[in-house]
């Protein structure tokens, strides 16, 4: 058995965008293309197109691709101010504390990768402002063991391993230093009347950074909601495969364990036939949520790929699906907004190709009698007849060829590599199939004939069968026509009707 890894790649050529608060008019440029198109949607508009272009170094890759740069909008998040900080809040750098509003962007501050549970120095890749109008004129002002720390109401403080808005903090929850020292927080006090900025940074890969000792979430990082197959009737799968890793601020396939969900041997939770995958319906949908968002108040968009274009032999198992997506969160998209983009999104399924056995034949099979004994008059059919049994039930088809010699075509009529004497249509299996050849004058004498039966299959086989013996086998023989030889004078006369010839 071979296994085939059929690999449909769904290249956009746009970054594939989500806001909030932002207007949404999607378009997707069509490039031409030799096959049935791709398809995208979003979650608020009516979607795209782009057709398959075919890739020649790799029969087995398709992918969608286009030159033009176009924006659809997806998820969301606002970039800046969604969530912030009095503005001499203390930053932990490589070169010590800096208050927020000097931080620049290429600055290098004190993260914490959640993954590898390590402090790490990551760069600042935005640096944000606004008026605390924005939020009341109010802080709330959180003090604990050693410090104190003021607030928008929506900034996240890292509480053990749950995120949890200024808001929702309440005394007695514990948040954390650099070296991972408890700093229990033991009042909470809402401030009112403040006419200054507050601000915010975003921080590359780990999007967290430590203010006023503490570790808090930074503004604008993208999260999945859900990564779900689409299957085949166009509903969503039940196995969710996102990740909570943070996207990065730059173009990376994730989740960054793997590069990639799913893989060779994860069918995601269902069952699935080669005509599941083939269907146009089938695809990923992926949803994303902005970070700066509790999970009681963010709003999430998707997009669908589907349509891939597959084309699994039918009688394939289907092992594994792997999906690889390249996404980014970018610094900003317009409008002062940030963005959560996807670039990039192919799906490869991994299938075992049923073994495929030719056909048997059975007996009887024969060319009608033609022989020496009993030739076949020159204008008369030669008739062969057979009957094959199929074990995978495919139909099959009688190949009656000049020279011992044929090739099977997958999912076609085979190929008698010397000529044929004819060839069958498609019978059923079991049934008898029979072809017909059409006798000639040149044809006079012993013509030697050679049977096959092969199956249509996705992976077609044949055999050959005896070239039966007696009268019934091989070789077939036509009558010379008969030759008058008329020598010296002659005379035509009608004599009753009659045309008689007199020789003299």
């Amino acid at each position: 058995m071979k296994i085939h890894n059929k690999l449909l790649i769904l290249t956009f050529a746009v970054l594939v965008f989500s806001t909030f608060g932002f207007s949404n008019n999607f378009a997707l440029a069509t490039s031409s293309g030799p096959n049935a198109p791709g398809t995208v949607t979003t979650s608020n508009t009516s979607g795209g197109t782009f057709d398959w272009n075919a890739n020649a170094s790799n029969v087995n890759s398709i992918k969608i691709e286009d030159g033009t740069s176009v924006y659809a909008y997806v998820g969301l998040t606002f970039f800046g101010g969604d969530e912030c900080l009095s503005w001499d809040t203390l930053i932990l750098t490589d070169n010590g504390t800096k208050e927020i509003s000097d931080i620049n962007q290429g600055d290098l501050v004190y993260s914490y990768n959640i993954t590898s549970q390590n402090i790490e120095l990551k760069e600042v890749i935005g640096v944000f402002n606004r008026s605390i109008s924005f939020y009341g004129n109010k802080y709330y002002h959180i003090y604990f063991e050693g410090g104190d720390i003021k607030a928008t109401y929506n900034h996240l403080f890292y509480v053990g391993k749950d995120l949890k808005m200024a808001r929702d903090l309440v005394v007695g929850d514990i948040l954390f230093d650099i070296n991972g020292k408890e700093k229990v927080i033991s009042n909470i006090i809402i401030e009112e009347n403040y006419t200054d900025n507050v601000w915010d940074i975003t921080v590359e890969n780990n999007h967290n950074f430590f203010a006023n000792g503490v570790l808090v979430h930074n503004v604008g990082s993208a999260y999945d909601k859900y990564v779900k197959i689409i299957k085949s009737d166009g509903s969503l799968g039940l196995t969710d495969k996102a990740d909570g890793t943070a996207w990065g601020s730059s173009l990376a396939y994730t989740p960054p364990s793997a590069g990639y969900y799913g893989g060779d041997s994860d069918l995601w939770g269902e069952t699935w036939t080669a005509s599941d995958i083939n269907d146009s319906d089938f695809g990923i949908a992926i949803a994303v949520y902005g970070g700066g968002h509790p999970t009681d108040n963010y709003i999430t968009y998707y997009i669908k790929a589907a349509n891939f274009g597959f084309n699994i032999p039918t009688e394939a198992t289907i092992n594994g699906i792997k999906v690889e997506v390249k996404k980014k969160y970018l610094e900003a998209c317009g409008s002062g907004l940030s963005c959560a983009g996807i670039d990039y999104i192919s799906i490869t399924v991994y299938y075992t190709e049923a073994s495929n056995t030719a056909p048997t034949i059975g007996t009887g099979h024969s060319d009608g009698g033609s022989s020496t004994a009993t030739p076949t008059t020159a204008g008369n059919n030669v008739s062969f007849t057979a009957t094959a049994t199929d074990g995978e039930s495919d139909n099959y088809y009688l190949a009656i060829c000049k020279t011992n010699a044929i090739t099977a075509n997958n999912n076609g009529v085979p190929t008698c590599t010397g000529g044929n004497w004819c060839i069958s249509s498609s019978t059923a299996s079991a049934s008898q199939a029979n072809c017909n050849y059409t006798t000639a004058g040149k044809d006079a004498g012993s013509k030697s004939w050679y049977a096959f039966v092969c199956d249509y299959n996705a992976s077609s086989a044949c055999s050959s069968m005896s070239q039966g013996s007696g009268n019934n086998g091989s070789p077939f023989v036509v009558r010379k026509p008969s030759v008058f030889k008329i020598t010296g004078a002659s005379l035509f006369k009608f004599i009753g009707g009659l045309l008689r010839l007199r020789i003299k």
